[in-house]
């Protein structure tokens, strides 16, 4: 009767089972019961079932169905029950000496063959005592051996990005690499969820986007029958996807079971690989005896054979991780290592920057950046590489500036200025100033001016005469005189709404620039506009460039003024400049060879220097309005001209004349001293050119 008894109390203790710690009334309050005569109580909490894969996982015991075994060691008692679920079992046991045995099973059904079980744990020499309860922590282990994979299992993540990322889960099949479902979208700074996914071998990939460069992670999971695998992602795991090289972290968090990971040490011995930009470095890594899958970074499969050569050539600058998926014993593995693509320049080519500098507006306002403490590239002796590759960081400081080096006292020379061996560049986005003619006279084809720009130097990319297009991105604030000056293949310039000077000072941005046939000003530029191949001001009062120019021009009315360099070069072939201009600016015409004809217009008041040197003029009227010609203005190869009328007074101290000198004359030859003593008048000449001599008709 007492051992019937014992059953039928069990039995309620058992129904009773609390799972979340809520009390059950039956005979005896079973939370604390009270034992009958003769028994004591045993409180058993079940603990997870750990295993280890690539991905760390845990049973999930809350789907598994429990035997438990008890058997009392005189041999005078024997007990089996069944739990299904985790969490508290409490029930009474006769006084004494008890061993027990759990064992969990993925269905009630599995339960009839112990072989089956997929966690136990043992205790034994539980001491029950009178008027005590006993409690046991059954820390369930699993039996890896009978892990399955018929059923379904759990991916649990948590995904945390730095402010400002953003990215994307994707799950793949392994190996068959086929994408599961659609792209999770992960854009809070800490993403926390689950999958349930059909049991299987699956790969887990997490991108992010940062700082404008994509970011990877990458592994190895396996989904067992009941099992929840977990991913921890911060963002210091994340290492430089492809295409182009922000940090993203990804912690694994998970004393669970373990299993053999024999990807582990595939590489180990292997010395570290740096490939070296622009010189072609390639490292061939192989994986002899290895069932492979493939060769991955992030997202894109670099090759399926046992072996896979990295060229310096294929990558942008950054460190990866190269993952290599095997598979042995029917499973995938996973094995990777760490490589770094880095820059081609040797150390005398960086200098520490220690002074503030800096350069300002007319109203005080800095336009470039403070680069106090970080690195600067000079340039050096010795010729520089056809391709030059610029670090973003150089001795764990940001190279901030294409600087000059000091050739000679007083003598300084832009970094790679007139090493004209050089034919593509590549400047990082931690770049804000490109200095004075930082890559003058080399023979680059094209260049994209990084994102971190503020100000391009003068002459920065002066005489490139390969350079066929230039990209430059909003956030540049100034493009300083003759930057791109002289560049006789470029066809297209774009200018960013953040320009507010293009081509101040001596030379202009763009002048001798005849094929620049488009010039593309952003609607949104406060300051200049474009149209037709024209930079003008915003208003278009001012005619600024017009680089491309050929045959008869007819400058429109509305336009008063020019910039400087406007047409230099050009073929234009004749020129009648609208009544409203007063000032004709420095070396507007300069250079064009093939213009033998120019109308001034009454209410011209000054021609300043260079403005007509090196023409085919071969006559010009100048209005009785102009009371100034600057130096070189028409004095310096006008080798064609042959007549020229003078219809007003201009005092000795607003022409220049040089004896000595000759091109540096306003008018060429001896004509300056001739009309100083002739007065108004026109003046032929029969041996045109700087020594000229000149005539009163």
């Amino acid at each position: 009767m007492k051992k019937k008894s014992f059953f039928k109390m069990s039995a309620i203790a058992l129904i009773c089972a609390v799972l979340v710690a809520t009390a059950c009334k039956g005979p005896n309050d079973l939370v604390n019961p009270t034992p009958m005569d003769g028994y004591g109580t045993v409180s058993i909490n079940f603990g997870g079932g750990n295993a280890r894969t690539l991905l760390p996982s845990e049973i999930d015991i809350s789907k598994l169905h429990y035997v438990l075994t008890f058997a009392q060691t005189d041999g005078s008692g024997n007990l089996t029950e069944t739990h299904n679920g985790s969490g508290q079992l409490t029930l009474q046991l006769n006084i004494g000496t008890w061993n027990l045995i759990i064992r969990g099973y993925n269905s009630a059904s599995d339960a009839s063959d112990t072989a089956k079980a997929v966690v136990s744990y043992t205790q034994n020499g539980i001491i029950i005592p009178y008027g005590n309860s006993v409690t046991i922590n059954a820390r369930l282990l699993p039996n890896l051996d009978n892990l399955t994979q018929d059923g379904s299992g759990t991916l649990r993540y948590v995904i945390t990005f730095p402010e400002g990322a953003a990215g994307v889960l994707k799950v793949y099949t392994h190996p068959a690499n086929t994408l599961v479902g659609s792209p999770i979208v992960l854009s809070s700074a800490e993403n926390r969820d689950s999958l349930e996914l059909v049991s299987g071998n699956y790969e887990i990939n997490v991108s992010m986007e940062y700082q404008g460069k994509i970011k990877t992670w990458s592994e190895l999971a396996h989904i067992n029958d009941n099992a929840i695998t977990e991913a921890i992602v911060g963002h210091d795991d994340f290492t430089d996807s492809l295409p182009p090289p922000g940090p993203v972290t990804i912690n694994l968090s998970m004393d669970k079971f373990t299993m053999t990971d024999d990807g582990k040490g595939v590489f180990a011995g292997l010395s570290p690989i740096i490939l070296k930009k622009g010189t072609d470095t390639s490292e061939t890594i192989a994986a002899d005896g290895l069932v492979v899958v493939a060769w991955k970074i992030g997202d894109t499969v670099l090759g399926t054979g046992n072996n896979i050569t990295l060229n310096a050539a294929f990558f942008p600058m950054g460190i990866y991780t190269l993952n290599l998926t095997f598979v042995k014993d029917g499973k995938p593995w996973l094995g990777s290592l760490t490589f770094e693509v880095t820059h081609n320049l040797t150390d005398d080519y960086f200098e520490l920057i220690t002074s503030g500098g800096g350069v300002y507006w007319g109203d005080g306002e800095r336009i470039d950046s403070d680069r106090r403490g970080t690195y600067r590239v000079i340039g050096s002796s010795a010729v520089p590489p056809n391709k030059v590759y610029i670090p973003a960081y150089y001795n764990g400081l940001p190279v901030t500036e294409i600087g000059m080096r000091e050739t000679s006292p007083g003598s300084w020379r832009g970094a790679f200025m007139y090493n004209s061996n050089i034919t593509a560049i590549h400047i990082p986005d931690t770049v804000t100033y490109i200095s004075n003619s930082s890559f003058r006279g080399t023979s680059i084809a094209s260049i994209t001016i990084p994102t971190g720009v503020l100000f391009i130097g003068p002459s920065a990319f002066e005489s490139c005469q390969s350079l066929t297009s230039v990209i430059i991105p909003e956030g540049v604030k100034a493009i300083d005189s003759s930057a791109f000056a002289n560049c006789t293949n470029l066809t297209s310039i774009r200018i960013p709404a953040s320009v507010r000077l293009f081509g101040g000072g001596t030379g202009g941005a763009i002048g001798n620039c005849p094929n620049l046939t488009s010039i593309i000003v952003d609607n949104n530029n406060q300051y200049y506009a474009s149209e037709g191949g024209i930079l003008f001001n915003k208003s278009k009062t001012q005619l600024i460039a017009f680089p491309s120019a050929s045959g008869v021009i007819i400058i429109p009315e509305g336009i008063t003024s020019f910039g400087m360099d406007a047409f230099r070069g050009t073929n234009v072939t004749s020129v009648t400049i609208p009544v409203g201009v007063t000032h004709i600016t420095y070396g507007v015409f300069a250079s064009c060879r093939n213009l033998t004809s120019v109308i001034l217009p009454e209410g011209l008041l000054s021609i300043s220097q260079a403005a007509f040197m090196f023409t085919g003029l071969t006559s010009v009227t100048i209005p009785a309005s102009v009371t100034s010609i600057g130096t070189r203005a028409f004095g310096d190869g006008c080798n064609s001209l042959t007549s020229v009328t003078i219809k007003g007074t201009i005092s000795a101290e607003n022409l220049e004349i040089d004896d000595i000198n000759t091109y540096w004359n306003s008018l060429p030859g001896d004509l300056g001293h001739k009309y100083l003593a002739g007065g108004i008048g026109t003046y032929t000449t029969t041996n045109p050119g700087n020594n000229s001599v000149w005539t009163k008709k």
